[in-house]
Parts: structure tokens; sequence; C-alpha cells
């Protein structure tokens, strides 16, 4: 216990002094172990962007030195980078022609990048090798090969192999996820990870797996609380912070999203989606103060993200600052000008100040999007008839017919027809909109509420009631 103390003692002074350095922009010198127990330490801590920084200024110190251009290769399979793993490995093979670590990283290069063969041949020049070490390898490369064969029901029953070896690799427990959704095997893998838990309990890759696996099945509650134990458990781990965080916001759940987003960004740099999905939790929560600040960070950090924009400009609008809001509707549309939602939040944004023409240009530019989306239609048909814009509403109408299929249309086509008085037309089409959706008819009184008192339709919507 003396030594581990005083081990981490050491990691800890080793790992302060060389951020301290960093940050003045300084290079110390260190020795290879030292380079090492660096990597390491940041590698542990899923920060492989940092791990390869400091492989390059080992590799810069200590040139012939196969080890770190071993390491830098792992590394950058990790990232999923194997072009340029192959290069550096291809110059430590030069230098060890028959290193058994190089083979191995260029056969799991070759897999993940489809040369099946390749890797194979690879795979066959090592046999002679039989450690649980090397099993496991091996078993991960085969995976990569059963993957682009396409055979995934091997690709997971191998990857089951290689967790019950070694139940904690990272490697085998991120692709087991991805076999899980190929094969759809998603009780068997819960049923599994569970095993793997039961021997491993701080196992946090394998709660997370659970979680991910809960979420497809749309098992939200079990699902966030197998994601807030993979970062319980590890709170170095990003994402299980993220993917927690991400699902509460998705169905509702907008104070818990807020306060681990927030403690996510006491601990690692937030990018501009992060700000943007605090944006949209704050608001839900009518945190427009709060809402207002990760919108404007959202913006520093990445000044063409539309949607912070978008959201900076519902966060004005909350707060009546119209003409703020209007000028960021606007920023968002010159970023991005194939979204719908912000040219009705523009349109809207002209209604509440009473310019109408403005209003109906904006909701004109959705039409000519030719748009999927029933409520934009709806929307703009309801404008129009509250502008007793008739004619130009029955036209947009028919051109939503030609795109989507709506049973509202049938009532709006109705409220025309009696505003223009032709009540026969009107209550044959109101007949076909009872008969295909009775329980919209409440539209009909919003747009025409003195058809409360006709005695016809009353009678129709009785007979359909009935």
């Amino acid at each position: 216990m003396n030594d581990n103390n005083k081990n981490t003692y050491l990691l800890q002074n080793l790992v302060s002094g060389f951020e301290v350095l960093t940050e003045r922009g300084e290079v110390g010198t260190y020795s290879k172990n030292e380079f090492l127990q660096l990597i390491n330490f940041y590698r542990n801590k899923c920060n492989i962007g940092k791990s390869l920084e400091i492989v390059d200024l080992a590799i810069e110190q200590f040139k012939y030195i196969t080890n770190f251009y071993i390491v830098k290769s792992s590394l950058l399979l990790e990232s999923n980078n194997p072009n340029l793993a192959l290069k550096y490995l291809d110059h430590c093979e030069n230098i060890s022609p028959y290193a058994f670590e190089v083979k191995i990283l260029k056969a799991k290069a070759y897999a993940m990048k489809g040369d099946i063969d390749i890797a194979g041949n690879l795979l066959n020049e090592l046999r002679s090798f039989s450690n649980l070490n090397f099993n496991v390898e091996v078993n991960i490369i085969r995976s990569y090969i059963y993957e682009h064969l396409g055979e995934y029901e091997d690709m997971f029953n191998v990857l089951k192999e290689t967790l019950v070896i070694d139940p904690l690799n990272k490697e085998a427990l991120k692709r087991i996820n991805t076999a899980t959704i190929f094969t759809k095997k998603y009780e068997e893998s819960i049923d599994f990870h569970k095993k793997l838990i039961d021997s491993t309990p701080y196992n946090y890759m394998a709660w997370f797996n659970i979680g991910q696996i809960y979420t497809v099945l749309s098992e939200y509650e079990e699902a966030i609380d197998s994601l807030e134990y993979s970062f319980l458990i590890n709170p170095d781990f990003e994402d299980g912070y993220l993917e927690y965080s991400d699902l509460c916001n998705q169905i509702g759940k907008y104070n818990k999203a807020t306060v681990v987003y927030e403690e996510y960004l006491e601990l690692f740099d937030g990018d501009s989606e992060l700000y943007v999905n605090l944006i949209y939790a704050h608001l839900k929560l009518k945190n427009f103060d709060k809402a207002e600040r990760y919108a404007i960070e959202s913006i520093k950090t990445d000044s063409y993200n539309d949607e912070a924009y978008f959201l900076l400009g519902k966060v004005y609008k909350s707060n009546k600052r119209w003409e703020k809001a209007l000028n960021a509707f606007h920023k968002a549309i010159e970023i991005e000008d194939e979204r719908e939602e912000y040219y009705e939040a523009l349109a809207d944004m002209y209604i509440n100040l009473g310019d109408n023409n403005k209003a109906e240009k904006y909701f004109d530019i959705i039409m000519s999007m030719d748009t999927l989306e029933e409520k934009y239609y709806i929307r703009y048909i309801r404008f129009l008839l509250s502008h007793k814009k008739y004619d130009k509403a029955y036209h947009i109408i028919k051109k939503s017919e030609d795109n989507i299929y709506s049973p509202l249309f049938n009532y709006l086509k109705s409220v025309i027809y009696f505003k223009v008085d032709n009540k026969k037309e009107a209550l044959l089409i109101l007949d076909s909109a009872l008969e295909d959706n009775y329980d919209e008819h409440n539209m009909l009184f919003e747009l025409a509420p003195e058809l409360k008192y006709d005695n016809e339709v009353a009678s129709i919507i009785n007979y359909y009631k009935s």
C-alpha cells in the first residue's frame, strides 16, 4: 500500500509538472519511462489526443526507440486512423522485422481497413504464439474481419469470447455494442454484460453498453440508470456524461440534463453542439438568462453554428427583445437557408409585430421548399384564413395535397367554402372530414366560431359522434 501511495504521488507530480510546462509553452526533458507514464495516464483518461502529443515529444527525444513508434501506431488505431498507423508500423518493421507486437498491430490495421487477405496472412504468420494477450488481440482482429465480411453473428460471438478472457478490454467492449446493433441480440447482450458486471462490478464500459442497448429498446429509465453508473465509476469517461445528458434532453428530463452537462463542463472542454443542447434544455426550463449565456458561448466557440443563433433568437423573443430576436433569426438563415423552422420563427415574429406582409413572405418561402411537414401547411393556411385570404388559402391546400396527406385539410377546405357562402360544398367536405378524423372537428369552430350555432353543422357532427 505504501508503494502504491508513493507511485501515485510520483505520477501526480509528474503530470502536474508536465501540465505547468505545457501551459507556459515549454517542453520538458523526460526519461523513457516517464514518457510512457504520461502517455498511459492520458490514455486511461480517454484523452488520446494528449497521448499522441506526448508520444510525438518522446519520438523527437528518442528517435531510434522502436517502442514509441509502436505506441504511436496503437494510439492511431484507437483513434481509427489505420492508414497513418501503417506508416509508423512499416518504419518499426524496418528496425525490428520480427517484432510480434508490430505484426499484430499491422494485422489489426489491415483488418480495420478491410484488407482481409493481408490481415489473415499476417495472423497465419503468428500462429506459433499462444498466450492470453495474443488470443485477445487475435480475436479483436477477427472481429474486424467478420465485420467487413458482414458476418455479424461471428463478430458478436468472438467478442463475447474475448470479454470472457479479458472483461475490461475497452476495444472489445466498444465493438460488441456495434455487433449487438447488427445482430439485434439485445437481450442476450444485456444478459452477457450483466454477467461481466457480476465479475467486474466497476466495469464502466459494460454499464455504458447496457445503457445504450436500453436506449435502443426505448427503456429509458433503465438506460439513464446504467449510463449514470458509467461516469460515476469513471469520472473521466466523457461519453458517459454526454450519452446520459443527451438522452435526458431527448426524453424531456431537462433538469437532469442540465446538471450533468454543466458537471461535464467543469471537467472537460465543451464544444458548440454541447452548448446548443444546454440552450435547448434551459429554454424548456424557462431559464432564459442561462440559455442566453450558453448561446453566446456556443457562438464564440463556433461562429457558424446556425442552431445557436436560432435558439438565441428564441431567448430574445421570450424576453420581448424583438429587434435582437429578428437579427438572430436572420443570422441563422444567413448560415443555413434550408431550415423551415427558421423561416417560421421569422414569420411568427412579424405576426407579433403586426407586419403581416412580411410574415406572409416567409411562409411563402417555406412553401417553396416543398416541405413534407404537415404543421407548416396548417400554420400558414390558418394564418391566411384569419386574414380572409380564402383564394390563396385554397391554393395552398391544393398544393399541400400534392406533397402530403392530412385529414385536417378537409376541415380547412370546409371552412373556406363556408366563408365564401358555398354551404352545400362546405357540408359535403365536412362530411368527409368527420368520417376521416372526427376528433379534430373543433378546428372548425376555432376558425369559424359562428358555425357552433349552425343547425346543419350540429346535425352532421352529432351523426358522426353517435
